[in-house]
């Protein structure tokens, strides 16, 4: 049903995101990977038409979550 992927490649993923510039180098976010299929399979029920299947079918979601107080 869905592939897995390794862990090098998930820090990788993560390494990247952490260097993505963002105003005054604050990174306002942060990033929740999920590889879990019940909880991709409850995720996915926050999607629209086609996307619902490609988070069924994916390896991981990366799910970006905004800090609306980053500047705290």
């Amino acid at each position: 049903r869905n592939g897995t992927v390794s862990q090098d490649i998930i820090e990788d993923f993560m390494k990247m995101t952490q260097r993505a510039p963002s105003g005054f180098n604050v990174q306002p976010y942060r990033v929740i990977i999920v590889t879990d299929y019940e909880k991709k399979r409850t995720l996915s029920h926050t999607f629209l038409g086609g996307n619902v299947q490609k988070v069924l079918n994916s390896s991981f979601i990366a799910v970006f979550a905004a800090d609306l107080e980053s500047c705290r």
